[in-house]
């Protein structure tokens, strides 16, 4: 591999600019590298980046490499699963980001401008440490009837108007078509599907959709998709792939609709036919924000009656009373949380710990503020401890944890 090569990718890394495929060559040019020297090397033209006007003298360089050979020997240590199969290594390439971040945290703090840079990765669990969260789900069925899938058994669950209710080997929830018989014209049944906090749930639709829920959600749906659309009403957050009607006639344009309610009170619509895309309409969010990743959408404005289409790459912003186009998002940064990672784009804390508060399901207290915006990714499958460790890592914040509540110093 060329040098000119290798500090490209570097330099992609530490400015969190990488992609998935640029960081799996990343690890594996690390996993060669056996010269300090080279090290020492790439860590000064990367330090000149982020501060022109200085270079990095012997003794930051020397700790440096000492933390980064360091962070080598932590076998143990839990990192994000960004790249996988690349074992401690990764953990080289997160050691040479965590502290080149001071050096960024000093330049911008000049600047008033407390932006903070963090990394995947956490330390060891303590014992009374609060784990993450996990498939935790409870069905509701048209009859009323509760069902815990979390511990429910593997195979049939139920079956209603024709179609079974099956939790999947791999843990997902699905409805599937019986050969029980069922009258078309009977009215359709709604089921609901709830994440409490520090939960999370994969469904596949009668359709063949298939829903990613986030924790402290609820996705509405029923049984058969029997009309002219198929209707699905969402709280909280999900990700959706939606398959496109597999029927003849006018169910051949049988649009799938996901209906949410704004924060004044009114129903949006995001209206498709197959596309993939993400809906997060917490209650406790000022806004309701659409963005897709593939094909197209349709977003309906609930005051005004208009409509607004949607390509890959924006997010629609529907407030109480207006509705904003994104053009430029980072999809990467929406979808994080279904891939089992915290992306933070330049957010505040508040931001960030409401995240943290529901996967893990614990209350958040402030004793301070901070203008300080976090920029980074850390895995969701590590305790919280990995957490709070790297968000105080940045010198922005620190927290208290008591119990099931964490304050922010």
């Amino acid at each position: 591999m060329q040098p000119d090569r290798l500090q490209y990718l570097l330099d992609r890394f530490i400015h969190h600019q990488a992609t998935r495929e640029e960081t799996e060559e990343l690890a594996l040019w690390i996993d060669t590298i056996k010269d300090h020297s080279e090290w020492r090397s790439r860590l000064e033209t990367i330090w000149t980046d982020f501060k022109e006007t200085e270079t990095l003298d012997a003794s930051a360089s020397e700790m440096l490499l000492k933390r980064i050979l360091q962070q080598k020997r932590l076998e143990e240590r839990p990192v994000s699963p960004l790249v996988r199969g690349a074992g401690k290594w990764w953990a080289i390439a997160a050691a040479v980001a965590v502290f080149l971040s001071v050096g960024t945290y000093i330049f911008y703090q000049a600047d008033r401008n407390a932006r903070k840079t963090l990394i995947a990765g956490s330390t060891p669990a303590r014992p009374e440490d609060i784990p993450p969260g996990g498939n935790k789900a409870i069905l509701t069925l048209g009859s009323g009837k509760k069902l815990i899938l979390d511990s429910a058994q593997k195979g049939t669950l139920a079956s209603r108007q024709g179609v079974q209710i099956i939790k999947l080997d791999s843990g997902m929830l699905a409805y599937q078509p019986s050969s029980a018989h069922h009258r078309d014209n009977a009215p359709p049944e709604y089921n609901t599907l709830t994440t409490p906090r520090g939960g999370q749930y994969q469904i596949v639709l009668p359709d063949g959709s298939h829903v990613w829920l986030n924790a402290a959600s609820s996705l509405r749906f029923p049984t058969a998709f029997q009309g002219a659309e198929r209707r699905v009403t969402l709280r909280g957050e999900g990700y959706f792939e939606v398959n496109k009607p597999n029927t003849a006639g006018k169910k051949a344009l049988q649009p799938f609709i996901v209906a949410v309610v704004t924060p004044s009170g009114k129903t949006a619509e995001v209206q498709v036919l197959g596309t993939h895309f993400n809906v997060n309409a917490y209650e406790d969010e000022p806004v309701i924000k659409t963005t897709l990743l593939e094909g197209a959408v349709k977003v309906k404005d609930p005051g005004q009656d208009q409509v607004y289409t949607l390509s890959p790459g924006q997010q629609a912003i529907i407030a109480a009373q207006s509705v904003q186009i994104n053009r430029h998002v980072n999809t990467d940064e929406i979808t994080a949380w279904k891939d089992g990672l915290f992306d933070f784009e330049g957010i505040n804390i508040r931001a960030v710990m409401k995240q943290v508060s529901r996967w893990y399901d614990v209350e958040v207290k402030y004793q301070t503020h901070t203008s300080a915006h976090f920029v980074g990714t850390i895995s969701r499958n590590v305790h919280i401890s990995g957490v709070l460790h790297l968000l105080e890592m940045t010198g922005a914040v620190r927290f208290q944890v008591t119990g099931n509540t964490i304050t922010v110093l």
